[in-house]
């Protein structure tokens, strides 16, 4: 038998290979422990990370969509300018015709010795009621008017006048014509919102 040894008694050798599985054990675990710790730090700045690239994100879309809601309202107003705009050039044209035709007929009539009884505007036409002393000063009337206002009058009823009816003996004659009528109003600014 070998020589007994207390150094390498049984059950201390037991004892120390139970020391060092703990110790291992120990070991492994605190390993582990420390591994799991350096994984959830990397995962905890990969958060970080991501939420940062997200408001990053969200901001940048947030101002693209101010941008473009602004970019919406400015077209919406210039939309409204330019309807604007167009309306009163309709009413610049339609003063200017006025104007055209007042300054006609006061210039015309008495050179051809009309008598006006009614002027009559609708939407896109123009009626001049009146007499004259002849057919012929009725038709270089018509004429003239026609020339000078740009838009052609055409007569639309002629009768002879009766003494009775008017001051002196003559032909009464209705003329019509095209006239540049504002059809559409302008955009009100309750269609326009801010």
């Amino acid at each position: 038998m070998s020589g007994f040894n207390l150094l390498h008694y049984p059950t201390l050798d037991q004892h120390l290979r139970l020391r060092r599985r703990w110790l291992a054990l120990g070991l492994g675990a605190a390993w582990g422990v420390l591994l799991a710790g350096g994984w959830l730090q990397w995962q905890i700045g990969q958060t970080e990370q991501l939420r940062q690239t997200l408001q990053g994100h969200e901001s940048r879309w947030k101002e693209h969509t101010r941008q473009a809601e602004a970019g919406q309202l400015l077209r919406q107003q210039n939309q409204a300018q330019n309807a604007q705009t167009a309306w009163l050039t309709r009413v610049q044209t339609q003063q200017s015709a006025w104007t055209v035709l007042q300054s006609s007929l006061l210039e015309e009539a008495p050179r051809h010795g009309l008598h006006l009884q009614r002027l009559q505007v609708e939407a896109d036409r123009i009626e001049v009621h009146g007499q004259a002393p002849s057919a012929q000063a009725m038709n270089r009337a018509l004429q003239a008017l026609s020339k000078r206002w740009g838009h052609g009058l055409y007569l639309l009823s002629q009768e002879a006048a009766l003494a009775a009816d008017t001051p002196a003996p003559g032909v009464s004659f209705v003329w019509q014509g095209t006239w540049p009528g504002l059809s559409d109003g302008p955009v009100s600014d309750s269609k326009v919102k801010p």
